[in-house]
């Protein structure tokens, strides 16, 4: 855990120039939670749902649509890790981290409630 704390704050700082809008996912607050929009490792689009800090059981919920338009897919975030690229899974825990940690990490401004 601690090893992950030290990858994402690394991450992090190392990005902080980085605009939001040049990331892998397109990102977006959406009331309390922040939404993206991805590209699955097997090429279909998704969407990620944030709500909460990781600590959180339900904090992250990855929704997948269907062909036909049927019901989407919903899955928890720790049950689709395979899913996700990994450059993509990375951006994801470091703005839940950003926007709901306690590591102090700072939020984006376009994003501070």
């Amino acid at each position: 855990m601690a090893s992950l704390k030290v990858f994402l704050i690394w991450y992090v700082l190392g990005s902080l120039s980085t605009q939001v809008n040049e990331s892998l996912v397109r990102w977006r607050r959406q009331d309390r939670a922040v939404t993206g929009r991805f590209t699955l490792a097997s090429g279909g689009k998704a969407n990620v749902v944030l709500v909460a800090g990781r600590e959180a059981e339900r904090s992250a919920v990855l929704v997948i649509p269907q062909p036909g338009g049927g019901q989407p897919k919903t899955l928890l975030l720790s049950e689709a890790h395979d899913q996700i690229a990994p450059a993509d899974l990375v951006e994801i825990l470091c703005m839940q981290e950003r926007c709901f940690g306690s590591l102090g990490l700072p939020v984006p401004e376009e994003f501070a409630p």
